[in-house]
């Protein structure tokens, strides 16, 4: 519950959203109640303020309480506390009266009583004459004063007595009028004033021109706001009202939901007012089951309404108990439930199972709500921490028929909804194997206290929606004596109806020759889904030649649905193409999903009866199952899917490979799954079949009205709640030691590697060193070559330079008169044979 307390001061509850004008103190949010209040819409469970609305001016009042209106959710309360006019009226008569007789005594609560009524109203400063009235060393009514005003008055009287109040001095003293009237102005816009006076009339019809209903006038110690007296806002610890010369009162905010959600006036034989309960209406499968029946009893018109713990949908005729307002419905112990469902369970299950396990506790009473003492009959549903066994015990104690629906196993277990293969539930579910340490045997005890608390109630009668849960049902220690019924679920045959697969397959952007493999799972997590055998499955099918090439035409692809699933979604490392579509939560287009696939793969190990199933078979689309559960009832192998040995990964691998290799006998497949859900599984039919054992059930009551009358038995007294909670925290602290030393373990082998990564750096780096002192060494050898090499180059250029020089020398002396004549001096030489002479 969430309170919010408006224009809070000094008197205020940590607990509760406290705003003022001024923070009193941390946890106090300022801000000027005048304006838009600072909260979203429906944020509270309440809102309170008690002498605020008299401060406000008349016209601002009503846009203040409409204020309140919209933060409050529908059915929250409003409590309002204003000083009251009438009662200050009647007690200013009386004393008038008395003292205009003599009285002494009355002539001085005359005097009181007048400031009372005008003071706070008309005064130019801060206190006005009652500060002063209060601050008198010897008041001659005092037990009067504090009578009328409470706490506070006392608490006034201490701190005022005897002080000199100069608050008017100040003012008067003024000499400029402006002034005094600016000062005066100042002080009476400043918030202290009243601006306006209220009694139990004048406040009804402003609360109802504001738009509230069920106003009402109640006393300082009642109220409608749960747990209000804890709190200790009106009424202190003591027992003393704090403000005894108030009007309190108190309305709700319409809700439009509770006000719609009742049965039809009109009385009729044929007509059976119904309420459905479950822990929700369309959130989870077995919640949409739920909301599917109710849906068809009103379809062949029934009067059918749904009561949940949580509400999800826009149907006028389904309600949560927080609708029907702030009434004391589940423990104050709700922490303690939460750290046994935590630690006692969630974090201490083995290897088993992964399904939920569910401790039936807290739980809500709903023996008071209206609508279930006007109703013939009552059929419950999954009420998983909404309904427990004392509940039910009092559900049944109405003397009405009443009906639970089973959609698992939780209803005669310890806690599981699905067993995992144990028959415990059929004996004591003693020794959970769910469990990892369990000090309080509580599945065991939990069962003893269903059989306790129900098994002698003849009112109550179970319907199963497949064979196999009723088998089980009917084994077990719970229900063995009990009327058990099959009554599969219904589907709108409407809503999930075949599309052309080239339309559906268009609306996924799929191309028309691609053949699709549909999984589909609100938790594919789950062990009980059947997730690692569909993997193992798929790859053995996707190795087969045949599909290998249809895989790389690109004309296969996995259709996935759900809040994800990893293991499939690994395919697509093997070149397997993985579509994933998220959750999905639109009847159309989860009709188009259905209807864009070749076939529906659905691997559960165990399960009731899928909504999936009938869905895909609904929409023409046929089922390759394991036979187990639900799926028995509905697949016609052969005909109208295939149904293969449980955890026979071969043969669902070969119907999977058939399904790819031959389409057109699986479409054919779809058609009869279509006539078969047509025939037998819509909502009409099955409402019908649950109208009949209604009328039944209420016409064998009204020929034995003793079948409720029980035998008292002795309950069983289950654990102290602490004790389980402290025990809770335990199992908690020992997964964290085991956590913590897991990750010690991790730490010190880090840290071991660690300590080798920084051996193996220091190594690198000292090998880095020699590296790049042996880079320098290696620079410096190559600057002195490249030094040694320009000064080789210029030396080269500075020869070749000369070079040049002389042979351009050489041309020209070549070319000179001198050495033509030589040419020819040593030609004639020759010529003359004077070679050897000049040797």
């Amino acid at each position: 519950m969430r309170y919010l307390n408006l224009g809070c001061g000094n008197y205020f509850h940590p607990d509760w959203v406290n705003v003022d004008s001024q923070a009193a103190q941390a946890n106090v949010i300022v801000h000027d109640i005048r304006t838009t209040l600072p909260f979203s819409n429906e944020a509270f469970d309440a809102v309170y303020h008690s002498h605020v609305l008299e401060h406000l001016p008349r016209s601002e009042a009503k846009s203040f309480l409409q204020e309140c209106l919209r933060v409050l959710r529908p059915g929250g309360v409003l409590r309002v506390v204003v000083p009251d006019l009438e009662q200050i009226a009647r007690e200013y008569l009386q004393t008038l009266e008395e003292a205009q007789n003599g009285s002494e005594k009355a002539a001085h609560d005359y005097d009181w009583i007048l400031l009372e009524m005008y003071d706070q109203a008309v005064r130019h400063h801060s206190g006005g004459d009652i500060a002063k009235y209060l601050a008198a060393n010897n008041i001659p009514n005092e037990d009067y004063v504090i009578k009328r005003f409470g706490y506070e008055g006392e608490t006034l009287i201490k701190n005022l007595r005897g002080r000199h109040l100069d608050d008017l001095q100040e003012i008067t003293a003024l000499e400029n009028t402006d002034e005094i009237a600016l000062a005066v102005g100042r002080f009476r816009l400043g918030g202290e004033v009243h601006r306006w006076m209220y009694d139990r009339y004048s406040l009804n019809r402003l609360l109802k021109a504001s738009g509230f209903k069920d106003i009402r006038v109640c006393d300082a110690t009642e109220s409608q706001i749960l747990n209000f007296s804890d709190y200790n806002l009106d009424v202190l610890k003591n027992g003393q009202v704090r403000k005894p010369d108030s009007l309190f009162m108190e309305a709700s905010k319409p809700n439009i939901i509770v006000d719609s959600w009742t049965f039809e006036q009109e009385e009729s034989q044929d007509k059976l007012k119904i309420v459905q309960i479950s822990t929700s209406d369309i959130r989870g499968g077995a919640a949409r089951a739920a909301y599917r029946l109710h849906q068809g009893l009103r379809l062949v018109n029934q009067d059918s309404l749904v009561l949940v713990k949580e509400r999800s949908s826009d149907d006028q005729f389904v309600c949560s108990v927080v609708d029907l307002g702030p009434t004391k419905i589940f423990s104050s112990d709700y922490s303690l439930y939460a750290e046994i469902q935590s630690n006692y369970i969630n974090n201490n299950r083995t290897e088993l199972s992964n399904t939920l396990f569910s401790y039936p506790y807290p739980a809500a009473d709903l023996t008071k709500v209206e609508q279930l003492n006007q109703a013939d009959i009552i059929n419950l549903h999954w009420v998983a921490w909404f309904q427990s066994a004392e509940t039910i015990a009092s559900l049944l104690t109405l003397g009405k028929p009443v009906v639970w629906t089973l959609h698992d196993m939780a209803a005669f277990t310890g806690g599981c909804h699905y067993s995992a293969g144990c028959q415990k539930y059929q004996t004591s579910c003693s020794q959970c194997p769910q469990l990892k340490e369990d000090r309080y045997d509580l599945a065991s005890t939990i069962l003893k206290d269903k059989v306790s608390k129900l098994s002698n109630f003849l009112n109550l009668t179970i319907v199963t929606p497949s064979q196999w849960l009723a088998s089980c049902a009917r084994s077990s220690q719970l229900f063995k004596n009990n009327r058990i019924e099959v009554i599969p679920y219904g589907i709108d045959v409407n809503s999930f109806r075949p599309s052309p697969k080239i339309v559906a397959k268009s609306q996924l952007d799929i191309p028309e020759d691609t053949l699709t493999l549909l999984f589909g799972a609100d938790y594919s997590v789950e062990k009980r889904k059947g997730v690692e055998f569909l993997v193992q499955a798929l790859i053995k099918c996707f190795q087969n030649p045949l599909v290998q090439e249809l895989l790389q035409e690109g004309r296969i692809k996995i259709l996935n649905f759900g809040h994800g699933c990893p293991s499939l979604d690994s395919l697509s490392s093997l070149g397997i193409p993985i579509v994933s579509l998220g959750y999905v939560t639109s009847d159309e287009e989860l009709s188009y999903i259905y209807s864009a696939a070749n076939v529906l793969l659905l691997p559960s190990l165990e399960d009731n009866l899928p909504n999936l199933l009938l869905e895909a078979m609904s929409c023409g689309t046929p089922v390759i199952a394991f036979s187990v559960g639900g799926m028995v009832d509905l697949i016609d192998d052969g005909q109208t899917g295939r149904l293969v040995g449980l955890e026979d990964v071969d043969s669902f691998s070969k119907a999977i490979l058939d399904a790819l290799l031959n389409p057109s006998k699986y479409e054919e497949m779809g058609l009869q799954a279509r006539l078969k859900i047509e025939e037998s599984y819509s909502l009409t039919h099955q409402a019908n079949q649950y109208l009949k054992l209604y009328k039944d059930l209420i016409d064998s009551h009204q020929s034995c009205k003793e079948a409720v009358s029980v035998e008292k038995t002795d309950s069983i007294k289950l654990p102290n709640l602490r004790e389980i909670a402290i025990e809770a925290g335990r199992l908690a602290l020992l997964n964290e030691r085991q956590s913590s030393h897991e990750l010690n373990e991790k730490v010190v082998q880090v840290q071991l590697e660690l300590q080798q990564a920084q051996a193996e750096l220091q190594r690198t780096q000292a090998q880095l060193q020699e590296t790049q002192t042996e880079l320098q060494r290696t620079q410096t050898q190559f600057q002195e070559t490249q030094t040694e090499l320009q000064r080789t180059q210029a030396q080269f250029q500075e020869t070749q330079a000369q070079f040049q020089e002389t042979q351009a020398h050489i041309v020209a002396m070549e070319a000179s008169k001198f050495w033509k004549l030589r040419k020819i001096w040593i030609r004639m030489k020759e010529l003359i044979g004077l070679r050897k002479l000049s040797v």
